[in-house]
């Protein structure tokens, strides 16, 4: 992805562990305009999202209450309206991060990743886990090219609210995005992805999971929600 057109837009933060940011690559070199870096609050509530996704993920879910107790007093203190903050990742695009870049937090923390294992670790996720449901359900990319950093494991089903009820039931995150094209998308376009909108789930094979975190795979095998 990202090799054979004229640029290509990169979301890090749904790869690496961080609140925010991305990379605009163009075929032809160009001048890159100076951006301003991200907004403090907006920062500080990525990253507190980041860290509250993490401790229910971990199963520290005391430690998850507490934090979220802590920050509704701060919200409270300082009168902030979450909502008038600018945030990136969600289904709805708010064209004020046209004039941001990065935080320098972002940039810091990304510094500290080795990209080269976490290469590694999701294709050896993304592998392990095809080979788990392979047979049960259909796999549109069932082995990954080679130098590909996968980012996720997608899978195609008949129900996809139910399969992704079940999922929750399973204790895996799974969310779904995309589900429905923007109202500017061409309607033959919009047709011609309408299949995977209404049927692809995606599974997530991110470096922090283990053997022991199939519970897709075991759970597919266990029972197969139609």
């Amino acid at each position: 992805m990202g090799s054979i057109g004229d640029l290509a837009l990169f979301s890090v933060y749904k790869t690496l562990p961080l609140p925010h940011g991305g990379f605009l690559l163009t075929k032809n070199a160009c001048p890159a305009a100076p951006l301003r870096p991200a907004p403090r609050r907006s920062t500080f509530a990525q990253t507190l999202d980041l860290l509250h996704r993490g401790f229910r993920a971990s199963g520290w879910m005391e430690v998850e209450r507490g934090l979220t107790t802590a920050s509704r007093w701060v919200t409270g203190l300082i009168h902030w309206d979450r909502s008038r903050t600018m945030t990136s990742g969600g289904a709805r695009w708010d064209p004020r991060l046209l004039g941001y870049g990065a935080s320098s937090w972002s940039l810091s923390l990304m510094r500290l990743i080795d990209p080269e294992e976490v290469v590694v670790r999701r294709r050896r996720n993304f592998t392990r886990l095809a080979a788990h449901l392979r047979g049960h359900l259909s796999l549109p990319f069932s082995e990954l090219p080679r130098g590909t950093c996968p980012l996720f494991l997608p899978v195609m089903v008949p129900d996809k609210p139910r399969f992704l009820q079940e999922l929750h039931k399973l204790g895996v995150e799974s969310v779904n995005l995309w589900d429905v094209a923007h109202p500017t998308c061409p309607l033959d376009l919009a047709a011609e992805v309408a299949g995977w909108r209404g049927h692809c789930v995606e599974l997530p094979i991110h470096q922090g999971l283990s053997p022991e975190d199939d519970r897709p795979g075991r759970g597919r095998r266990a029972h197969s929600p139609q």
